[in-house]
């Protein structure tokens, strides 16, 4: 524990070593980075400057491990860092299984109760039977043709539960992080999320992807790169081949190649478009901002 006038808060780490494996469920590892110690600041700084903006945000805060991400060709440039509130940081493992379980339970309850038979019946208001599809009826109760609740209809709740739970993995909001730059070239802080990092909410569903498109049951996570707040790419690797998984969408990018250079002209048309004092200004922000930081960390 440390401490300033500012905050007081708990570090907490743990080993997150190869893939984890739980049934037919794998974890993915931590990805990994190039860190670059002449330009690249020290972790424990960086995650008591996040620490300062956790505390604004949510008050008693616990950090966990920083995910690092990278750039295209796996250089560090900013840390992911979580916190949990009010309480230690969960484990890594323990932390995926909670998440797992709750999928999981969904979708035993959606195998269950897959729909036995194609007619939906409804009851009307007044208590008839109504199977024209077009007629108004209550959306429950809601009963097949032996007198029990259709199948049909156990499914298309549980599949409002799934929903409900994959939200609420996702907005969690015993969860938060804080997205933190490694060099003082760029602002500090870039960004926020008011839920935990990608990895511990997609990283499951985008390992099994990648096994699938790399046809392989051993991929690794190489690295998660960061492009932008909003903007996240998994880097899975089988050693031989390479995909990317956008973090959020799960869509796939298999030409690795011809997505960095979309986005580096993407890039060098906006770079083009700032003038010499707008860009002195920006340069001026972002220096200010870590001084203030840095200066409060102290």
């Amino acid at each position: 524990m440390f401490k300033t006038t500012f905050f007081s808060v708990v570090i907490t780490f743990f080993s997150l070593s190869g893939s984890l494996i739980r049934g037919e469920t794998a974890y993915p590892n931590m990805p990994t980075a190039i860190v670059n110690k002449a330009t690249s600041m020290e972790k424990s700084i960086l995650i008591r400057a996040a620490a300062i903006k956790a505390c604004e945000l949510w008050g008693d805060v616990r950090a966990g491990e920083p995910i690092p991400c990278t750039d295209f060709e796996g250089n560090l440039n900013y840390y992911l860092i979580p916190f949990s509130f009010g309480k230690d940081f969960p484990s890594y493992d323990d932390l995926f299984q909670q998440r797992l379980a709750v999928k999981d339970r969904a979708k035993r309850l959606l195998d269950e109760f897959e729909p036995q038979y194609d007619e939906i019946f409804y009851k009307s208001e007044d208590n008839t039977a109504a199977t024209d599809r077009n007629d108004e009826v209550l959306p429950f109760p809601v009963e097949g043709p032996d007198g029990t609740l259709s199948h049909r209809i156990i499914y298309h709740q549980s599949l409002e539960v799934l929903k409900g739970s994959l939200s609420d993995l996702q907005f969690d909001t015993n969860f938060g992080t804080v997205v933190m730059a490694v060099s003082q070239e760029v602002y500090p802080i870039p960004a926020v999320y008011h839920f935990l990092p990608p990895l511990f909410i997609s990283g499951a569903e985008a390992r099994q992807l990648a096994e699938e498109k790399l046809q392989t049951s051993n991929c690794l996570l190489k690295n998660i790169i960061f492009l932008g707040p909003g903007a996240l790419y998994y880097r899975f690797t089988n050693n031989s081949e390479n995909i990317l998984i956008n973090c959020k969408t799960l869509q796939i990018i298999k030409d690795i190649d011809e997505f960095k250079n979309a986005v580096s002209g993407n890039e060098a048309d906006k770079t083009a478009e700032i003038t010499r004092a707008e860009l002195d200004e920006i340069n001026e922000d972002v220096k200010k901002a870590w001084a203030e930081l840095l200066t409060a960390i102290k």
